[in-house]
């Protein structure tokens, strides 16, 4: 599993770096001609760009916890028990009480 990980971070490294620059460029090309809706796409493409740096650093922190998880087997003492995130969910009552998740 880590081995495709890695392969599509190599990809998912060399997408963000294409639409990065593309981004910048449009929008560097829009400014100098005053093209309201050209820059739009320059801001989507660096906001896609920032999407796919978001799931390069997801995909490496899985990565990392794999291989943790097969260093504590290899040792004994894995237990299969992985950290679970923290769901937080967002202030929407009108008496300002959060509701929680089970």
């Amino acid at each position: 599993m880590n081995d495709r990980l890695n392969f599509y971070n190599s990809y998912l490294s060399y997408l963000f770096h294409v639409f990065n620059i593309g981004g910048s460029f449009v929008m560097t090309y829009a400014t100098r001609e005053n093209n309201k809706s050209m820059k739009w796409v320059g801001i989507g493409f660096n906001s896609f760009s920032q999407l796919i740096f978001l799931i390069e650093k997801l995909n490496n922190a899985t990565m990392k916890q794999n291989q943790k998880d097969i260093v504590a087997i290899k040792n004994g003492t894995y237990n299969g028990e992985g950290a679970t995130p923290e769901v937080e969910v967002p202030d929407d009552s009108e008496d300002g009480t959060k509701s929680k998740m089970d």
